[in-house]
């Protein structure tokens, strides 16, 4: 099997939602934190510190390896899942998602999705879900170039849940329709590898168009179908994949970012009638929080390169508060009792 090896790197996404235009290059991050030496830290290297007083050098103990994860291989995927989980079920959270679809010929961007997750489950549970889309023209069916991309954003305060959707005027596909039993139904809602957007059950209302053109889309679905939940944003089964009966060439490598000790899992995972040349890099603390995910694979299809990065920041530090958009909703659903 084929894998491309990728070193997850430093940056910080700090805008909610940015977008890329079509032909930019593939993401790449820096290479892992060289030592004085110029070399990187092997797993297992005693770090030499010295120290205030005396100036002298010690030797500082390394930190263990992540629960489930050993010097050279990930034993036991479940420990290493329930380590991250339990870290973020009791923390506020960013976790930003981008996925990049790639021309195989050209390195062109074909599609870019940028998902941005704020999760704070302490308290009264509040979450933003906000997807973002670039998607370069097909010339072959004659689509204008560059049109500006479809937008979801979802707010969540406990079970008080309203969606807004932003979509070019003149798109032909319309962003919801009626059910038989008289609610509404969205039709071609955004969607991740994680979850899926929709709003069966819901209510939903139309906010006009905006000044330029886009049209605006309220809609208040229910709570199985909203995506601002705990478990979408937590992403428990690419982590878990390192640890696949299947996986192969599996390696652990200590590095450090930012000064902090993490550790580098990659692996290359078993292809199936969707994808091939399937490879995965986790980074992760010490103590089971993995901060970032790195996939790849070529589409058994089209023959696309997809390259799908996962982010979690801000722990502890994030902020859910309601949209400037949060009182247009309420009275475009007539849902002026909600709080």
């Amino acid at each position: 099997m084929t894998t491309t090896r990728r070193t997850l790197g430093l940056a910080v996404l700090v805008v909610v939602a940015s977008v890329a235009v079509a032909g930019c290059g593939a993401t790449q991050g820096p290479t892992p934190t060289p030592t004085p030496s110029g070399t990187t830290a092997a797993a297992g290297d005693a770090t030499p510190a010295a120290t205030a007083e005396t100036g002298e050098t010690t030797q500082t103990t390394p930190a263990s390896p992540p629960p489930g994860v050993t010097a050279d291989s990930v034993t036991d995927p479940a420990a290493l899942v329930a380590a991250h989980v339990q870290t973020l079920s009791a923390q506020s959270f960013t976790v930003v998602t981008v996925r990049r679809t790639v021309d195989p010929d050209s390195g062109e961007t074909r599609r870019r999705s940028e998902t941005t997750w704020r999760i704070d489950p302490t308290g009264e549970f509040r979450g933003v879900y906000h997807w973002q889309l670039v998607q370069s023209p097909d010339e072959s069916s004659g689509v204008a170039a560059r049109q500006p991309p479809s937008e979801a954003t979802t707010y969540r305060a406990g079970e008080t849940i309203y969606r807004r959707t932003v979509r070019q005027s003149d798109q032909s596909t319309e962003t919801e329709s009626q059910s038989t039993d008289g609610r509404s139904t969205e039709t071609d809602s955004p969607s991740t590898a994680t979850g899926r957007e929709t709003a069966t059950g819901g209510e939903t209302a139309t906010g006009g168009e905006t000044d330029s053109g886009q049209r605006v889309t309220f809609v208040q679905p229910t709570l199985v179908n909203s995506t601002p939940r705990l478990g979408p944003a937590l992403h428990r089964r690419p982590i878990a994949a390192v640890g696949d009966a299947n996986a192969t060439d599996v390696t652990v490598e200590r590095v450090t970012r930012d000064g902090e000790s993490r550790y580098l899992i990659s692996a290359a995972l078993p292809g199936d009638r969707f994808r091939s040349n399937h490879s995965i890099e986790l980074l992760v603390t010490p103590d089971g929080l993995v901060t970032e995910i790195y996939q790849r694979y070529e589409s058994s299809f089209t023959g696309s390169v997809v390259e799908r990065t996962v982010r979690f920041r801000a722990v502890g530090e994030t902020t859910v508060d309601q949209p400037d958009w949060y009182d247009e909703a309420r009275e475009a659903t007539n849902n002026t009792s909600a709080g």
